[in-house]
């Protein structure tokens, strides 16, 4: 580690990434825009990818404009040909993808542990399959080059099995995923690495709505459930997220590093 990226003598850590090409997905709000913030602020170029044309712009414009090297890419990943199409555009625009955040994910609604089998798939393509459609393009090419970092959003649910089964088993998929996937690239100096958040608030999410609309069970959850007393943030997660694409982080293939406040290993997470 040179002297521009380490403590010594006081300095503020470098994380190396200044020139980097990066791909967040699900990036028009919450977690995904601030990852794409953050690895913008560190100097990375960031393509940012959602069904939202309107809200990836303002992403953009936030990051600094596209004469700073940032772009959008309005994709629906959910569909069959979705990824592809991502990708291809990324190309398009003559885009590299050292850094990769997968940010898509979600409990679509389905919460019924009997319910239909087209219910249970389209939350695992949303939590896992997309990931590794997704990878399966563009962590090749990383290999080749000898360097890359892929970042997955997991939650506590994978880890700690509560909350929706559809959503708490593909979490759980995804982890087992990020750990074997890293051992696989590693070696080519690919990390492949995960952070899992317990319960966000999000400008627009289920839980600023809650708060608004029903504070007193908004404060129990909060008493009962996290032992911060605090919902976390998308930024809390995105520090973490930028850290794991950094140069420093060479070592971590495989990690999970919970970002939850103690949540997740005191109390699980809701259903």
């Amino acid at each position: 580690m040179g002297a521009d990226a380490s403590y010594a003598n006081g300095e503020a850590v470098n994380l190396g990434i200044a020139g980097k090409s990066a791909l967040v997905t699900a990036a028009s709000r919450g977690i995904g825009r601030a990852c794409a913030l953050a690895l913008a602020a560190e100097g990375a170029h960031v393509t940012v990818c959602a069904r939202t044309g309107p809200d990836l712009d303002a992403v953009v414009e936030a990051m600094g404009g596209a004469s700073r090297g940032h772009r959008a890419v309005v994709a629906d990943l959910l569909a069959a040909d979705g990824p592809a199409c991502a990708i291809d555009a990324v190309r398009a625009a003559g885009a590299t993808c050292e850094i990769v955040v997968h940010n898509l994910g979600g409990t679509l609604g389905v919460r019924d542990p009997f319910g239909s089998l087209d219910g249970w798939r389209a939350v695992w393509r949303a939590n896992l399959e997309v990931a590794i459609e997704l990878n399966a393009a563009l962590v090749p090419p990383m290999r080749r080059a000898g360097w890359g970092r892929v970042v997955a959003i997991t939650s506590v649910a994978g880890s700690e099995h509560q909350g929706a089964l559809a959503y708490a088993s593909a979490k759980a998929g995804l982890n087992a995923y990020v750990r074997g996937l890293a051992r696989e690239v590693i070696a080519d100096g690919v990390v492949v690495s995960a952070v899992s958040p317990g319960t966000v608030v999000t400008e627009g999410g289920v839980w600023e709505e809650r708060l608004r609309t029903d504070p007193a069970a908004t404060a129990a959850y909060i008493a009962e459930k996290l032992p911060a007393g605090r919902f976390s943030t998308p930024e809390a997660i995105a520090d973490v997220v930028a850290f794991l694409c950094s140069v420093q982080a060479a070592d971590c293939a495989g990690t999970i590093v919970a970002v939850d406040a103690g949540q997740g290993r005191a109390f699980g997470v809701p259903r």
